[in-house]
């Protein structure tokens, strides 16, 4: 091999890895939620109609030292609209050291039941709330998640169709305002939020948050407890023959991350967890069986989540793809962004916010979380425990 080739192959190399590098990027972010979108207007599936009889509803809680906010999680809980005689609340309490049962225990309720249990993480805490619960219908809750009053009647009128057998609600966050990370996590929520309700529209949808999540009961199988529920619960759905529907108009509020550091364990936290999951045997859908479901979670997930390495890939192609145009323009325009994510960051430590610079770094920050993820699953780090500080 002659030196004067070596550079050229090399060159050729580095533009390949430009383009699919930057293809992955566009698609994940722009084409595929464009192609959803258009695909969910022209497919118009009819509005679910309310049931004839309300679908009984066994709502688990499960917490771990959450005194400061138990109480008004019960509240919230009890304050939901819907016929006191088809609905039941488990709290597991899993592995608390503090008040959190005490207080749990306070409220002189029948239809509260307060388990506790040894400390053994989320998912297994879900599922000990399943076995216990009595009702046909899940629904899933975490103490700092606030609801609308018709937050069950919204998720419940599903269930009339007997094809459905998970449904997600929408969150909102009640402090968007506060800090630049929180307004465009916020702007992320809303398209995340629009994303899944297209796809729940083409019948596509495996996939919800574990805090807004419901399902019928009779579909619940048991996994391990370092999977992530809302990854793997919808997918065990949709492989026993049921859909899995988004609905916008069931509305829980919760208080997402400020700091940076919360931010980047919350992010990190959820792609380890959700990876391991769609990398289970449980979490996962085969492509000839399923293969809508399979495409959107490579286009909606997995690529998503691969962003930062393709976002590297790009880069370095750019960098070494030679001096045409285009790839002069493609370096500077990581430049520029990299760049703006260390002014965001600067001028975020100081609880200073300019919008563009804002976005460029909650950008990097979550695709860092995303980066870190990635690898501790690979790793095979596990993780079951579900608060941001752990």
């Amino acid at each position: 091999m002659s030196d004067r080739t070596t550079p050229r192959r090399l060159r050729r190399l580095l533009r390949s890895l430009f383009w699919a590098s930057s293809a992955g990027v566009a698609w994940t972010w722009a084409f595929y939620p464009a192609l959803v979108f258009a695909g969910a207007r022209l497919s118009r599936r009819a509005a679910p109609s309310a049931p004839v009889g309300l679908t009984s509803v066994s709502v688990v809680l499960v917490v771990h030292n959450e005194e400061a906010v138990i109480r008004k999680a019960v509240e919230d809980l009890l304050a939901l609209e819907y016929d006191p005689d088809k609905i039941e609340f488990i709290v597991v309490a899993d592995g608390c050291t503090d008040r959190t049962v005490e207080l749990a225990l306070e409220f002189d309720d029948p239809r509260i039941r307060v388990y506790p249990s040894a400390r053994a993480g989320l998912t297994a805490g879900v599922a000990y709330g399943v076995s216990a619960a009595r009702n046909d219908v899940i629904v899933r809750t975490d103490a700092d998640t606030r609801h609308n009053p018709d937050y069950l009647r919204c998720l419940m009128r599903h269930y009339a169709d007997p094809k459905i057998g998970c449904v997600g609600g929408r969150f909102s966050f009640a402090n968007v305002g506060e800090t630049g990370i929180t307004r465009n996590e916020g702007m992320y929520w809303k398209f995340e939020m629009l994303l899944r309700k297209a796809e729940s529209d083409l019948g596509i949808l495996s996939t919800t948050s574990g805090a807004v999540m419901s399902f019928r009961r009779s579909l619940f199988e048991e996994f391990a407890p370092t999977y992530s529920e809302d990854v793997v619960i919808p997918k065990i759905v949709v492989k026993k023959g049921y859909r899995v529907a988004q609905e916008p108009a069931a509305v829980a509020y919760e208080l997402m991350p400020q700091s940076i550091g919360g931010e980047f364990r919350a992010r990190k936290r959820m792609v380890s967890r959700g990876l391991t999951g769609v990398l289970s045997m449980e979490g996962g859908l085969s492509p000839l069986s399923h293969p809508g479901h399979w495409f959107s979670i490579v286009s909606h997930k997995l690529l998503r989540w691969s962003t930062p390495f393709l976002m590297i890939g790009s880069f370095v192609g750019a960098l070494g793809a030679g001096g045409r145009p285009v790839y002069r323009i493609a370096a500077a325009a990581h430049a520029a962004l990299y760049l703006s994510a260390l002014a965001g960051y600067w001028m975020e430590r100081r609880e200073r916010h300019f919008r563009p610079f804002s976005a460029a770094f909650s950008f990097c920050l979550a695709n860092l979380g995303f980066m870190v993820g990635v690898v501790e699953a690979l790793r095979g780090r596990r993780v079951s425990a579900y608060r941001s500080e752990e």
